[in-house]
C-alpha cells in the first residue's frame, strides 16, 4: 500500500525532499499504516527519527500492528505546522479555510534486533526532544537495569524510504495583499509559527 495525498500545483512546497524531511523532522509524530488484507488496516501513532534515507521507530511489544511491519509496506503521515484562517482576515471577499503543512513517507519496513540500534534511537529521540524544551533529561540516567526492561517492552523498526510527498497549503492561491492581512493577523494572535511558514511559503 501506498498513501498519496491531492496537491494541487500552488501548494507544491519549495522545498525540495531533503529540505522537506528536515521540516517535518520538527513535529517527528504521525500516524503509522499498514493495510493487511481488503478491509483491514492498521494504523498506530509514533515519533520517528529521520536517518538520510530512512526513519526509526518504536511501538509496544503487545501491540498487535507489530505483526504486521516487517516485510510489509508502511505509510507515515505527520500533519506540520497548521491553523484555521478567517475570511475576516482577508482584503478580499473569501471564505474559511485551514493552510498546513503535511508530510507522507512511504517504504518498506525491517525490524531492529540490535540492542545497540534501538538503544541509539532511544537515545537520538529523546536528546531531540529535550532539547526543544530546554531539558537535559538522558536515558542513562535509569541505569542500566531499567534501560533493558524498557527495551523487552518495546520493538524496533527501520522503514526504507521509497517516496515522499509534502504538501505546504500556505495560502498561495491569494492575493498578496490577502496573504500579508493573513500573516498580520495570525501574528496578532499569537500563532507566530503559522505566520512564519505562510511568510516563508510566499517569499513575504
Amino acid at each position: 500500500m501506498t498513501i498519496n495525498t491531492y496537491i494541487p500545483d500552488f501548494f507544491k512546497s519549495s522545498l525540495d525532499r531533503f529540505q522537506a524531511l528536515e521540516d517535518i523532522q520538527s513535529s517527528m509524530f504521525g500516524q503509522l499504516i499498514t493495510s493487511v488484507g481488503p478491509g483491514e488496516t492498521y494504523i498506530s501513532y509514533t515519533p520517528i527519527q529521520i536517518y538520510d534515507n530512512s526513519f526509526i521507530f518504536h511501538l509496544a511489544a503487545g501491540n498487535p500492528h507489530c505483526e504486521f511491519i516487517a516485510g510489509h509496506n508502511i505509510s507515515f503521515v505527520a500533519m506540520g505546522t497548521h491553523g484555521y484562517i478567517s475570511p475576516s482576515w482577508y482584503i478580499n471577499n473569501s471564505v474559511p479555510t485551514w493552510d498546513y503543512t503535511l508530510c507522507i513517507l512511504n517504504g518498506v519496513a525491517t525490524e531492529i534486533h540490535s540492542t545497540e540500534k534501538a538503544i541509539k534511537s532511544l537515545v537520538d529521540i529523546t536528546e531531540f526532544f529535550e532539547r526543544q524544551h530546554n531539558a537535559s533529561w538522558k536515558i542513562d540516567s535509569l541505569g542500566e537495569e531499567r534501560v533493558n526492561n524498557v527495551l523487552s517492552r518495546l520493538r524496533f523498526f527501520e522503514v526504507s524510504i521509497d517516496s515522499a510527498e509534502y504538501k505546504s497549503k500556505m495560502s498561495q492561491n491569494k492575493s498578496q495583499e490577502d496573504i500579508r492581512s493573513v500573516i498580520k493577523n495570525l501574528e496578532d494572535i499569537g500563532r507566530f509559527s503559522l505566520a512564519k511558514c505562510i511568510k516563508d511559503e510566499n517569499n513575504e
